[in-house]
């Protein structure tokens, strides 16, 4: 806790930064499923989807960076203690939102499967997918791609659900992944982004 105490304000910086790429993408979705061509608008979609993911990465990555080479500057006068797992840490803290959504609509799904369409269940399930698929919109073109629908539209496979449920909690763990990255290398002073940081 002391880590997000300290770091609240970077923490919601980088939960900012999916908001915003989140309304990004829904944009884009949105131009491309007005094409007639539904194999275009298929290849496109995942095509806006792999963009957003990779630049949602890039932006996390030069924050933490910036942010690490800030510590860095701190450690070395003594006025800080090295934290090798702030980025981890931070990364987890700006990715609670999409862990709770998912879960719970990976728990939500997993009950009707065990118990059967159930109103109120399939309700919550109804409700946590829709908000889950939005908040996380910039992975919806790939999810889509790896758990293609085989039901008729109006049709629900409860299952497929589920999967895609599992994938929207488990792929934010990238950008944990890069948080951690990006600090590291940003208290080294190590780039892979030089262009971007515009330091020599």
């Amino acid at each position: 806790m002391k880590i997000f105490k300290e770091n609240s304000y970077d923490i919601v910086r980088l939960y900012v930064n999916q908001l915003g790429i989140m309304i990004f993408s829904m944009l884009l979705y949105t131009a491309v499923g007005s094409f007639e061509n539904q194999a275009l608008s298929t290849a496109l979609s995942i095509f806006v989807s792999i963009f957003s993911v990779g630049f949602y990465l890039v932006l996390v990555y030069y924050a933490m960076w910036e942010i690490g080479a800030k510590d860095k500057i701190r450690i070395d006068g003594n006025r800080m203690e090295p934290c090798e797992r702030k980025g981890v840490v931070m990364g987890l803290f700006a990715n609670v939102p999409n862990f709770v959504l998912g879960l719970l609509t990976v728990i939500f799904t997993a009950l009707v499967l065990i118990f059967g369409k159930n109103g109120i269940l399939v309700s919550l399930v109804g409700i946590f997918n829709l908000i889950t698929r939005f908040h996380a919109s910039m992975y919806l073109g790939i999810i889509s791609e790896i758990v293609p629908h085989s039901l008729p539209i109006g049709e629900v496979d409860y299952v497929e659900f589920l999967i895609e449920a599992i994938l929207f909690t488990v792929l934010p763990l990238a950008s944990v992944g890069v948080t951690h990255l990006g600090y590291y290398l940003g208290s080294k002073e190590k780039k892979i982004f030089s262009f971007l940081t515009n330091k020599k």
